[in-house]
């Protein structure tokens, strides 16, 4: 069993990751002499998005150029997950252990919880706007009915799962790709930017955190929950960081 996980980034990075982690750069940027980073500016991509895509452009590039790993993951150059007391990076063995027919079909962050819904979380924040949410659910609506149901169903609910982060088998990850970006490129035929601040015309990258858990619900995943660490420039604040989540992995199974 292959398995891969990308490393999104925007800037070089130093950090010990395992062999099954391969970095990607994202924005558009030209291969350098002494960077050993795929990037998502070569091959089938939509690079020239990235402002207002985020980390979608890797994730697409993934989808169109990569065909030969049965499980693919999405991680963040300072986001990854740990598992164990002792907070480890997902590795081939955590993978070949929860995916498959007997265990689970993809891997998420653990849900946050909000103060209000998904609804109101995202459009009272300095990322959203209503009339996004609105077309984005008239597009839904019109080809894919099947998933308003559930659509619905994780926008009224105070947990989900963000920033964009997963591990599955490489044909669910097609799946949801070919799904989703079906649903932005149309949203953005419709979307003006303009008066949008810098922060809100990042809007698909936002939009997408939340479909993932639409797309779950819907065909019915089996979830394993994982915990995301997010490094911090101070060494003494990760250290803490990998003993909450040690702590945590023991009552959260």
């Amino acid at each position: 069993m292959k398995n891969k996980i990308y490393v999104i980034t925007h800037k070089d990075f130093k950090y010990n990751i395992l062999d099954i982690y391969q970095p990607i750069f994202v924005g558009n940027k030209k291969p350098t002499e002494n960077m050993k980073y795929i990037f998502d500016s070569s091959g089938d991509n939509i690079a020239n998005k990235n402002e207002n895509y985020c980390e979608l452009t890797a994730i697409y590039w993934i989808w169109k150029n990569i065909h030969n790993c049965d499980n693919v993951g999405i991680v963040h150059y300072r986001r990854y997950f740990v598992y164990g007391f002792r907070s480890k990076l997902v590795d081939d063995k955590y993978i070949e252990k929860n995916l498959g027919k007997k265990h689970y079909d993809i891997v998420l962050p653990y849900k946050f919880k909000t103060k209000h819904n998904v609804y109101k979380h995202f459009i009272d924040s300095p990322s959203g706007k209503d009339k996004d949410l609105i077309n984005l659910r008239k597009i839904i609506a019109k080809k894919y009915p099947e998933y308003i149901e559930s659509y619905d169903n994780v926008m009224s609910s105070r947990k989900a799962s963000y920033c964009n982060m997963m591990i599955s088998s490489k044909k669910i990850y097609d799946s949801y790709c070919s799904w989703l970006f079906d649903i932005l490129f149309d949203l953005e035929k419709i979307t003006d930017l303009t008066g949008y601040t810098q922060q809100q015309k990042r809007i698909y990258g936002f939009l997408s955190e939340f479909l993932i858990n639409v797309y779950v619900e819907k065909n019915n995943l089996r979830v394993k929950y994982c915990n995301m660490y997010f490094i911090e420039n101070s060494k003494f604040k990760n250290f803490l960081k990998k003993v909450k989540l040690g702590f945590r992995s023991l009552f959260l199974r």
